[in-house]
């Protein structure tokens, strides 16, 4: 029936929104497919060029509305050039009608270069690494780029033009990671989405996806009504971001960094130890924090040790670069030390430091240094009265005076310990916190990690020596006993240590019974006197030479020998170095120093098991030390303990 007319005609039905020609006259055969097959049953799309989305768009409106519209296509001409065609869109029940025209000449010569010049804005919209989206007044997709097509998972554009936001975005939310969003259900994060899209004026939403990546997108209105989406991927910031913010969290203090506003942009869980069930957001005012700090502190000191009060810290007139530092003892007892810095566009970073342990040191130590004043003194009231009956208390006095240069010689290596590590601690903490050579990022900062991690391992190390020793004084030490399997923890010191070992160039020996080895001992302790003995191998012992580790079992006991080809020791030094606080200090490595804790407290806690420690030592040509334990160890009484350690 609509073969005799002159003007091209087409019927067009949409089953599933997929625009498909189920009639066409010979006008439309010519126009649209001269030489080639039936136009029936074919996509209207793949009839024609360029970008003919507009007509496809409008057509679907006709379908739903039943209202007909004008738009321009693309066809190829008989010589093969590109032209502009009108078409009118006329709803005939469940179809349509195209009646198309060619437009005049000029006209189409006019159409072909805005095609062509749309077809430019195409391929450079398509090239660029932004998500766009147009949607019309009423909510539906007019206009999408390729990327925008990728990450939604839509294969055509001709699948979802003309479709309304809702339907789309509905039906590919599983592409979103609602989770990641802090919604229980992908529902749940399209009811927010669309809350939000719906604003006159909708900030910047950052979206995560199920792939791993994150966009952040933003949405623009035009005059008539029609709303762009555009979309950005800051999945490398995101992940940057997230590393910053790991990095932050790791440090042992507590951190908080607040803007030119004085508002809390980034912070760490720690912050929240200074004032417990204070709950951070970002842009809380500095003085809302200060406050909370200050009311969760029994007491706030300045640096100078005045009493502070919380408007004393907001009150204070920010000045860049400027330090402040005070000290607070927290409602639980904790004793914290914040320092306060301000930066050059007048933020504040605030920094707090948990050091409690160290004020509980500071003052066993000043306590330790009262008792040995003490002892010193009594020490020279028994010189005093030895004058009258030198000959008799001689000995006494001499070994008086011995004990009173051990203690003095353990306070001088004490203080030289415990203060290297500690400024090694503060100053490349202070490197890193004041990010002197760069963000976080630096290579350097790791290394300076690294010294900061070794010297508090260092110092833990120390103060275990001298606890363990105080212990054994005071006849407080008795040893846990459990069944170990000796190999196990011969493997594991050795991992330990395997890393000083390389350091200094040698080779480790491992020399275990075909058959596993049990013994009931104290496990911590003898892997302490284990470790204690192969730091002194390795310090004493010149790169490429060798460290041995031997363990035998028979009836008699269990036995374990460390043997090293280092320098050795003097005979006549042997037993004054099983004593505390004893070095040998025409023998000690540069940068090796020590407590002089190490042989006396590993010969202690093997006594302590019932067991024997010995050296067997030549000067050159190193030395052998013995570790034997009873099969069933013989417990000494702790009283006798503390007796023997203190007659050494």
């Amino acid at each position: 029936m609509i073969d005799p007319l002159d003007q091209a005609v087409l019927v067009l039905s949409a089953p599933q929104r997929r625009l498909t020609c189920i009639a066409a006259n010979a006008a439309a055969r010519r126009m649209l497919a001269p030489d080639g097959p039936d136009l029936v049953g074919r996509a209207i799309d793949a009839l024609l060029s360029g970008d003919n989305r507009t007509a496809l768009s409008h057509t679907l409106d006709v379908l739903g509305d039943g209202m007909a519209r004008v738009a321009g296509i693309a066809v190829h001409g008989q010589d093969e050039q590109v032209s502009i065609a009108t078409v009118k869109i006329v709803p005939i029940g469940d179809y349509v009608a195209w009646y198309l025209s060619a437009s005049p000449a000029d006209k189409a010569a006019e159409d072909r270069r805005a095609a062509i010049a749309y077809g430019r804005f195409r391929a450079w919209l398509d090239q660029g690494e932004d998500l766009v989206a147009v949607y019309d007044p009423q909510d539906r997709l007019v206009v999408a780029n390729d990327p925008w097509l990728k990450t939604m998972g839509i294969d055509r554009l001709s699948d979802v033009i003309g479709r309304s936001a809702w339907d789309i975005i509905q039906a590919r939310a599983d592409h979103v990671d609602h989770a990641a969003a802090g919604f229980p259900s992908p529902e749940a994060w399209v009811e927010h989405w669309f809350a939000h899209r719906q604003r006159e004026t909708p900030e910047e939403a950052v979206i995560h996806l199920r792939n791993g990546r994150v966009v952040l997108s933003r949405f623009h209105k035009t005059e008539a009504g029609e709303r762009i989406f555009t979309a950005r991927d800051i999945t490398e910031a995101e992940r940057s971001r997230r590393r910053i913010g790991e990095a932050f969290e790791a440090i042992g203090q507590a951190f908080a960094l607040f803007d030119a506003n004085q508002r809390l942009t980034v912070w760490n869980s720690r912050l929240a130890d200074l004032a417990s069930g204070l709950v951070l957001t970002a842009g809380m005012p500095y003085a809302a924090v200060m406050r909370a700090i200050a009311g969760a502190s029994v007491t706030m000191k300045s640096r100078s040790g005045a009493l502070l009060k919380a408007e004393d810290l907001v009150a204070r007139e920010a000045v860049a670069g400027q330090r402040f530092e005070l000290e607070l003892v927290a409602e639980t007892g904790r004793t914290l030390r914040v320092h306060e810095d301000m930066t050059h566009e007048l933020g504040r970073v605030l920094i707090g430091h948990d050091i409690t342990a160290l004020k509980g040191h500071q003052l066993a130590l000043e306590y330790r240094v009262e008792d040995l004043g003490r002892a010193r003194k009594e020490a020279e009231h028994h010189a005093a009265r030895a004058t009258a009956m030198a000959e008799l208390l001689h000995t006494e006095k001499e070994r008086a005076e011995a004990a009173n240069r051990s203690k003095s010689q353990f306070l001088a290596n004490m203080s030289h310990e415990l203060r290297t590590p500690l400024n090694a601690i503060i100053g490349f903490s202070e490197i890193l916190k004041n990010e002197t050579f760069g963000p976080v990022g630096h290579e350097r900062y790791r290394g300076y990690a690294d010294d900061i991690h070794a010297s508090g391992h260092h110092l833990l190390s120390l103060i275990n020596d001298v606890l363990d020793m105080a212990k054994i004084e005071a006849g407080k030490y008795e040893p846990v006993l459990t069944t170990n399997a000796v190999d196990d923890l011969v493997h594991e010191v050795r991992r330990m240590i395997k890393g000083r070992v390389a350091e200094a160039g040698l080779i480790l020996v491992v020399d275990l019974p075909p058959e596993p080895v049990y013994c009931d001992f104290d496990r911590r302790a003898i892997k302490q006197v284990l470790i204690n003995l192969l730091a002194n191998a390795i310090r004493f012992t010149d790169a490429g030479g060798e460290i041995a580790i031997r363990v035998r079992s028979d009836e008699d006991g269990f036995t374990m020998q460390v043997e090293d080809t280092g320098s050795g020791i003097p005979p006549e030094h042997v037993d004054r170095l099983m004593k505390p606080f004893e070095q040998m200090s025409d023998m000690t490595r540069r940068g090796q120093e020590g407590t002089g804790l190490g042989l006396s407290l590993s010969k202690a806690l093997v006594e302590a098991h019932g067991g024997t420690l010995s050296i067997d030592s030549a000067v050159g040509q190193g030395t052998e030390v013995t570790l034997w334990l009873p099969p069933v160890p013989r417990i000494h009484d702790r009283k006798s303990n503390s007796e023997n350690f203190n007659r050494m």
